[in-house]
């Protein structure tokens, strides 16, 4: 399957893995039209976007011998930006996604020892 004609004749318009087939549309109506408020919005970011990073730019300079050296006198937080802008950020796992899931707080006094399952095994 996949090709036009024959979704045009039987109808079908979705491969045996759920995709679309090639030539329809999963949105035939298009992408609704932005608002004129919407429109000015848009041009707004992109040029607050645009000018954050030529000052990003212009300061990169001054800025990277700044993190590099922290990252080397052991600042935690400067290696760890280092090594996420070269290496990548870590996948974040997503939580949740259950109707029944709600968040909870745990407060201990401070006199109470934390128990061992909250500290991840630690």
């Amino acid at each position: 399957m996949g090709d036009i004609e024959e979704v045009k004749n039987t109808g079908i318009i979705r491969d045996e893995l759920g995709r679309f087939v090639e030539g329809v549309s999963g949105n035939p109506k298009g992408t609704p039209p932005l608002t004129s408020e919407q429109k000015i919005a848009k041009k707004v970011a992109k040029e607050l976007i645009s000018d954050y990073k030529q000052k990003l730019a212009e300061a990169l300079p001054q800025i990277s011998p700044v993190l590099i050296a922290s990252a080397i006198a052991g600042e935690i937080a400067a290696i760890k930006e280092l090594h996420d802008r070269v290496m990548g950020k870590a996948p974040q796992p997503v939580v949740g996604g259950d109707e029944d899931w709600k968040p909870i707080q745990i407060v201990f006094k401070k006199d109470e020892p934390i128990p061992p399952e909250t500290t991840g095994g630690v």
